[in-house]
């Protein structure tokens, strides 16, 4: 158990596995989940490296202990990305908008450059929409509201920001929605629109993105733990 701790702080990923193993066999509880991330840490650093193979096979290996994986869904689409297989990498997302929506906040950028590679504006908003629709957050939401923006100007995105903050209120998206303000506004309500954008710019410094659901942990990184 000691050496399992060790190998995680020293990020030595294959022994990290072996000792998991070990464990699971000594103790005949299942470590399946654990040995799953352990491989996934395998295919991130495959990856990293260009070594598309080894990250394919590392992810083979962590979906066949974790079928119903949600990181190894989002490695799945950054293998199909990084293949230039905008379509797979869409069906992978697609999956965690149906099982685990909430982790596709951690895959926004990766959705739209998807969508741009294939020149579907329309398909992107469709599928942003029905993400916000669904509860995936504010970090999608204002990933539609730009796509609007782009599209059809500051109103429109202020507009759609507006209908979604009443229903699910978010400083961060009141904080888009003021600078949206601020862009379209007289000298004088500048002056105040900046100012609350100041403070609400530094509320939204001082706030973890990611909690544990179990111990209560928050950082800024999330570390799969």
């Amino acid at each position: 158990k000691h050496l399992l701790t060790i190998y995680q702080q020293t990020a030595d990923w294959t022994q990290a596995i072996q000792a998991a193993e070990q464990m699971q066999a000594a103790s005949g509880q299942s470590h399946a989940e654990m040995i799953a991330h352990f491989h996934c840490e395998v295919a991130e650093a495959a990856l990293a490296s260009n070594n598309t193979k080894a990250a394919q096979q590392a992810l083979k290996k962590a979906m066949s202990l974790n079928g119903q994986f949600v990181r190894g869904s989002l490695l799945a689409a950054e293998l199909a990305y990084a293949a230039g297989d905008y379509r797979e990498a869409l069906k992978a997302y697609r999956r965690l908008k149906s099982d685990d929506i909430p982790y596709l906040a951690e895959a926004v950028e990766r959705i739209n450059a998807c969508f741009d590679q294939l020149k579907d504006p329309k398909g992107k908003i469709e599928f942003l929409r029905e993400c916000v629709a669904q509860g995936a957050g504010v970090t999608v939401l204002l990933a539609l509201a730009e796509t609007v923006r782009a599209q059809d100007g500051d109103k429109a995105a202020g507009l759609l920001i507006m209908e979604q903050l009443r229903k699910r209120p978010s400083l961060r998206g009141l904080y888009r929605l003021v600078e949206l303000f601020i862009a379209n506004s007289d000298n004088k309500a500048r002056d105040y629109l900046e100012m609350l954008a100041d403070i609400m710019r530094n509320l939204i410094a001082k706030r973890p993105i990611y909690r544990c659901a179990t111990c209560g942990f928050a950082g800024k990184t999330l570390y799969w733990h």
